[in-house]
């Protein structure tokens, strides 16, 4: 029976081989993206978002990076796949949108030019029907004037044009599954807002799964449709947006929303979560968050505690459920 979804990371580890020592940067990590959902992935900076973004799509920076787990794409287990048949799906069938666009787009190449690139990797298509796709896509990402935009080289655009030619460019060849890794990251909140309500309104007409990466949750909340909270490279929470904004279990995910300003709060501290990120591949005995988490209690310094359901649509790690006895493993 075919999968219902259109990818599924299972058991998903990152590790980094610097010198005599190996660091555990993401640990056994799984979510699932249905055709056509959002699926937001959160947490603060160094959590691993950005490279389980990149293990997807086999761009992980050096040679010094290991992955293990399954990363099935469409019934197609891609880390098992050889970089030739890896790179037949990449800006293909699963495209990405990088953090920043002038950095991602080369300043001495015209726009139109640079999108138009995944359409020679992956179609045979000639001048006129290539042109004809990438104004389709220039639409699609609601660049005004295509034709002229087309010309442009990347330092004429401002910052949330250039946006939307990454965009375009990763739409350029329907991708099945689009990879957005805080693509209004640089932008100000009007720009930001425009980005957001573009991407999920292409989601939504064009069928498109979206694995959208953020650290900011009032952008996951008004975008997403399932929620994965990282912390320290490890799932904390994970689910159905309305049931883990509604009733969050995990102690850090709670924290994260306590943390967002509120009106109410003018003029008064934000509620900060004490303490610092820990080190890219810090070792941890049990749950990661412990040593930040104000309900810390003796087991969780020392074991690392197991996934329970809330419903059906709601997972949480957390050990108060093996302590109230009220023990729920999925």
């Amino acid at each position: 029976m075919k999968n219902k979804f259109l990818l599924s990371v299972s058991g998903l580890n990152i590790t980094l081989e610097k010198g005599s020592k190996t660091l555990t940067i993401v640990r056994d990590l799984s979510f699932s993206i249905r055709q056509g959902d959002i699926l937001g992935l959160i947490g603060e900076s160094g959590s691993g978002k950005s490279l389980t973004a990149l293990s997807i799509m086999g761009l992980l920076p050096n040679k010094n990076f290991r992955v293990t787990g399954d990363i099935v794409f469409n019934g197609v287990n891609l880390n098992q796949l050889n970089k030739k048949n890896r790179r037949k799906y990449l800006g293909n069938e699963i495209s990405m949108i990088f953090q920043e666009p002038m950095t991602s787009l080369n300043p001495l190449v015209q726009v139109g030019k640079q999108i138009s690139e995944p359409l020679k990797i992956h179609q045979s298509l000639n001048d006129k029907q290539a042109y004809s796709s990438v104004i389709k896509a220039m639409g699609l990402a609601e660049l005004p004037n295509p034709e002229a935009i087309y010309n442009y080289y990347p330092h004429q655009l401002s910052g949330g044009l250039r946006q939307r030619v990454m965009i375009a460019m990763a739409l350029v060849c329907t991708p099945k599954l689009l990879i957005a890794d805080e693509p209004t990251t640089a932008l100000d909140v009007v720009v930001q807002k425009e980005i957001l309500t573009s991407i999920k309104k292409i989601s939504k007409e064009l069928n498109i799964s979206v694995l959208f990466i953020s650290h900011d949750l009032r952008v996951i909340k008004s975008i997403c449709n399932d929620i994965a909270v990282l912390y320290a490279g490890s799932l904390m929470e994970y689910g159905k947006c309305t049931h883990v904004f509604s009733k969050p279990q995990n102690e850090y995910t709670k924290a994260l929303l306590l943390s967002i300003p509120k009106p109410e709060q003018k003029g008064k501290l934000l509620d900060a979560i004490p303490g610092i990120v820990p080190p890219t591949g810090h070792i941890f005995s049990g749950c990661p968050f412990s040593p930040r988490c104000k309900q810390v209690k003796d087991i969780c310094k020392y074991k690392m505690p197991d996934f329970h359901s809330e419903n059906e649509n709601h997972f949480y790690a957390c050990h108060k459920e093996e302590e109230s006895g009220e023990r729920k493993n999925t």
